[in-house]
C-alpha cells in the first residue's frame, strides 16, 4: 500500500491485510523526481548499491532518530535547572585609571523535570533491483510490539521522501488487499406503503439532528 502524507499517527490500518508475524520493510521508490534529496539527507552523489546511512536530521522525525529528544514532566513541580553561563565586561576607575573587569555567572530557572528519549537510529539503506531503486528500512515483523518501529519508520520515509509502502523482506510487493466496501441501506429492498417507510426512516434518522433530517 502506498502511503502518500506528511505523517501517520496509527500505523494499524495500513497493515491490514499482512499477517501477524510477516516481516516487511518500509521502503520509498526512488524516481527522478526525488533523487536529489538523496545527498541532503547523507547518501552519496550517485549513491551505491547497499550504502547504508543514518540519515540526517532535515525535520522533526529524522531528528529525533539521529538526535533523540527531551520529554518534559509537566504533571509533576518545576526544579532549578542550570541554563547558560554569562560573561560579563565593563570599565572601572581607578582615579584617572581604568581598568578592565570581567565576571561570569550562572543562570538558573525553574522548568519541569525532564528525561532524555533515546535516539531510533533508525539506517535506511539504498538498493537497486529490476524494479528500480528504493531507499528501504529495517525488515521488521509484524507485531504489536513492533507497532511503534514500523510507525517511526513510515513517519521517517514520509518525512524525506513524501511517500512510503510497506513491501516484503526481499523487496517484493505484498498482494493487494482486497477492500470490502460498506454501503449504507437507507430503504427497505421491494415496494412498501408510505407509512412503513416513514417508520423505517424515522428509525435510520433518529442519531440525526432537525436540520439533517430536514435535507
Amino acid at each position: 500500500m502506498l502511503i502518500q502524507k506528511a505523517y501517520i499517527r496509527n500505523v494499524a490500518p495500513y497493515l491490514e491485510g499482512i499477517g501477524e508475524g510477516v516481516e516487511l520493510r518500509m521502503v520509498a521508490a526512488v524516481t527522478d523526481a526525488n533523487r536529489q534529496k538523496l545527498p541532503r539527507i547523507g547518501f552519496n552523489d550517485p549513491p551505491g548499491n547497499g550504502d547504508t546511512i543514518l540519515p540526517l536530521g532535515v525535520g522533526a522525525v529524522s531528528r529525533f532518530n539521529a538526535e533523540g529528544r527531551w520529554m518534559a514532566h509537566r504533571d509533576e513541580p518545576k526544579e532549578e535547572r542550570y541554563i547558560r553561563t554569562v560573561r560579563w565586561r565593563w570599565t572601572e576607575w581607578r582615579g584617572r585609571d581604568q581598568e578592565e573587569m570581567e565576571d561570569f555567572k550562572d543562570i538558573y530557572r525553574l522548568c519541569y523535570p525532564r528525561s532524555f528519549i533515546e535516539p531510533p537510529a533508525i539506517e535506511l539503506t539504498y538498493v537497486e533491483t529490476d524494479a528500480g531503486a528504493f531507499v528501504v528500512g529495517p525488515a521488521l515483523l509484524n507485531q504489536p510490539d513492533n507497532r511503534e518501529a514500523i510507525r517511526h519508520c513510515t513517519n521517517l520515509l514520509l518525512e524525506l521522501f513524501g511517500e512510503c509502502q510497506f513491501m516484503r523482506r526481499d523487496i517484493s510487493p505484498f498482494e493487494n488487499v482486497k477492500m470490502r466496501r460498506v454501503a449504507w441501506k437507507m430503504l427497505p429492498e421491494g415496494a412498501h406503503p408510505w407509512p412503513r417507510l416513514e417508520r423505517h426512516l424515522a428509525d435510520v434518522l433518529r442519531p440525526y439532528s432537525d436540520n439533517t433530517k430536514a435535507v
